[in-house]
């Protein structure tokens, strides 16, 4: 199973392809989400879909952990496809650098 990374509190779409294959029904997305392993009664992010179904945003809360995607797809009237993949949310890297103090050294100045 492919697995995304997203960050707290941000968003992202993500887009299903499937032009190999004519579809007869809405694709159904559905989240599962856990933490540390375990699963969650909350939710630690949100799923929107698109009108025709072919796209999703999930937009991830304040929480860290884990969300598994599945979507359903009817390609014929009896016949499903039925894929995931999964989301690591993360929280951001503090990218900024250290505080630091720099030194120098003159001969001689005033103070």
């Amino acid at each position: 199973m492919k697995t995304f990374r997203q960050f707290i509190n941000s968003r992202a779409v993500y887009q299903l392809d499937i032009e190999s294959h004519p579809v007869a029904a809405k694709p159904v997305w559905t989240l599962t989400h856990a933490r540390d392993g375990s699963p969650v009664s909350h939710g630690i992010a949100t799923l929107e879909t698109s009108t025709d179904g072919m796209s999703a945003r999930i937009t991830a809360h304040e929480w860290h952990g884990s969300l598994t995607v599945k979507v359903v797809v009817g390609v014929h009237p009896r016949t499903t496809i039925s894929e995931g993949f999964g989301i690591d949310i993360v929280p951001v890297p503090d990218l900024s650098k250290p505080l630091s103090l720099v030194f120098s050294s003159h001969r001689d100045r005033p103070i």
